[in-house]
């Protein structure tokens, strides 16, 4: 296995409209994101995803939200979504 790092910065940003006040942050991460997340129960809306997604649309950058994420979530969750993620970028060619 190739050496590599990763570097995950963590910010927390609160009160309103906190999500576009970061819009130069957000922005200097890159033109790709993909959002983890979990689904809310009984249909309770995630406002906090769709802050974030309107906000990635007006900066222009794609994304992809995947929200099959369990409490404490799993090995394979996790695997699962990095094959989503895997499968999404091998189409980037044609969906442009």
């Amino acid at each position: 296995m190739e050496d590599f790092a990763y570097h995950a910065p963590t910010g927390v940003y609160s009160g309103e409209h906190c999500v576009r006040k970061q819009s130069g942050v957000i922005r200097s991460f890159g033109e790709r994101a993909f959002i983890i997340t979990s689904v809310f129960v009984n249909g309770a809306r995630n406002y906090a995803l769709e802050d974030f997604s309107s906000l990635l649309e007006d900066l222009g950058v794609a994304y992809c939200v995947y929200s099959e994420v369990e409490e404490n979530p799993s090995v394979e969750s996790i695997v699962r979504g990095m094959i989503r993620d895997v499968f999404l970028r091998s189409l980037e060619p044609w969906l442009k």
